[in-house]
């Protein structure tokens, strides 16, 4: 298959089920717990939550009280305190630092997914796009400084 576009990875991100009131969730709770899931706009399908444990992927049933194309609903849900959602990291990182959200599950979280760059294909790639995706590359998903009041309680992860 040919592609007219490039792509670089730059990092790998989890996905956090998170909740705006300090919940906690355990996956034999996941029948009673209010979940707020994403679609994917191209194929329609949800996006299943990544949960694993020793030994393997957690596959749950869990009730679909909303569902969103995009993040922007499902933070303000969970932000609210109207349930859970599975959100990745890199949209929800502000909201977690101030303890608007908390991340819940955190023993059962599994590395989902990776950001890419993407730019137009050519037999010569300009030096202005390669010096740009280098540096995009490289601080894109660099460690912000503390915001002021932040609570330092995210979770530790590997990235």
């Amino acid at each position: 298959m040919e592609s007219r576009l490039r792509r670089r990875p730059t990092r790998r991100w989890p996905a956090l089920p998170c909740a705006g009131r300090r919940r906690r969730l355990h996956p034999r709770m996941s029948g009673a717990a209010r979940c707020h899931h994403h679609r994917f706009p191209s194929t329609g399908k949800l996006e299943p939550w990544p949960l694993w444990r020793v030994g393997g992927e957690i596959v749950m049933e869990l009730p679909l009280t909303s569902v969103a194309s995009t993040l922007e609903p499902q933070i303000c849900l969970a932000e609210e305190g109207f349930g859970f959602a599975c959100l990745p990291l890199l949209a929800v990182r502000r909201q977690l630092e101030l303890g608007t959200l908390v991340s819940v599950l955190d023993a059962y979280i599994a590395d989902v997914g990776a950001f890419h760059i993407l730019w137009p294909a050519s037999r010569h790639t300009s030096p202005k796009i390669a010096a740009f995706v280098a540096f995009m590359a490289k601080t894109l998903f660099a460690d912000p400084p503390p915001s002021p009041g932040a609570v330092n309680h995210l979770p530790r992860l590997r990235l």
